[in-house]
């Protein structure tokens, strides 16, 4: 949270009202903050108005801004003008947190993967399996998070990616694992992701046929769904009886609109949401499309900064800008 002239003067008058005693206020900064207020404010006989101005200044520099603001709401409730600035505080952060829901790095994109996903999936019960030919982390994990958000359901497990091969997962493993995830069908639909390593391309059509076998017993029905996605890196490693999918492409149209809804959102001016935009696409741009890899670290790194409450200013100093 960052104070303008303005907003930093109606502070200091909200603070001095609630607390017209400094010892009140040593208190909460000693209880609250865990800091001395003499330490921070009090120094060469200053008045208790620059005592105020020094002690907000100082939690605006040491990111502390929020916590003062909160504690003093919390200390003294029936104050009308320090209650106005927790209002506005709680609003930022319910804006905060929206952005922060957007840029999870599953949002990005990934639209025209999903709807083809849903198509496929409408209508389906028991064993579904579907194959990307992408194999590239953490695109899998985004992938399946993202299905499960837009699937809609009120109870959808989403599991761990398994790697097929005769070094880390077995055909024969693999087949008991998913067998014990389909009890969870019981409540939901279940995901399995599945990474079929290059090494062993014949693993997945055995896996298929024996997972296959589990679920063609005519007195077993199932309501929902087993959804299998398998990825590698070209289709000739999928076995038959799994749809395949197109792989995505992140492009700089998937870019603008992002960052322009994530900013949208945080209140950023059209000059800086570009600045952001421009760093990305020079970071992420690898012909005419954005590497995927590369989308989803900055993606990491992006949203790791936005946590930090940084102002767009020293957001895009921290991008190196």
């Amino acid at each position: 949270m960052q104070l303008d002239g303005e907003k930093l003067k109606q502070l200091q008058d909200a603070l001095l009202s609630a607390f017209p005693d400094q010892g009140e206020l040593e208190q909460l900064v000693r209880f609250k903050l865990n800091e001395s207020l003499n330490t921070i404010a009090v120094a060469n006989g200053a008045n208790y108005s620059y005592v105020i101005f020094k002690l907000i200044t100082w939690a605006e520099s040491e990111g502390k801004l929020r916590e003062l603001i909160s504690a003093g709401c919390s200390e003294k409730p029936g104050n009308s003008q320090l209650m106005l600035f927790c209002e506005q505080l709680r609003q930022q952060q319910a804006t905060t947190k929206q952005s922060y829901r957007l840029m999870n790095p599953c949002t990005f994109d990934l639209g025209e993967l999903i709807r083809s996903c849903l198509n496929i999936l409408e209508d389906k019960q028991g064993l579904v399996g579907l194959a990307v030919p992408y194999n590239q982390d953490p695109f899998l994990i985004y992938f399946c998070e993202r299905l499960k958000e837009r699937i809609g359901k009120s109870h959808t497990d989403n599991k761990q990616p398994l790697t097929l091969d005769n070094y880390r997962t077995s055909v024969d493993t693999a087949v008991t694992t998913m067998k014990r995830y389909k009890k969870l069908l019981q409540k939901g639909d279940v995901i399995c992701p599945i990474r079929v390593a290059v090494s062993d391309p014949n693993s997945s059509h055995e896996f298929w046929k024996k997972i296959s076998a589990e679920f063609q017993d005519p007195q077993n029905s199932f309501e929902h769904r087993f959804i299998i996605i398998m990825v590698s890196s070209e289709y000739k490693f999928f076995p038959q009886g799994v749809t395949q999918l197109t792989p995505p492409q992140f492009t700089k149209a998937d870019a603008h609109e992002w960052i322009l809804e994530v900013t949208d959102n945080l209140g950023w001016r059209e000059e800086d949401r570009n600045k952001w935009k421009r760093y990305m696409i020079d970071e992420c741009l690898e012909s005419e499309c954005l590497n995927i890899r590369s989308v989803y670290e900055h993606l990491d790194h992006a949203i790791k900064l936005l946590q930090q409450n940084h102002t767009a200013e020293a957001f895009l100093q921290e991008l190196e800008i």
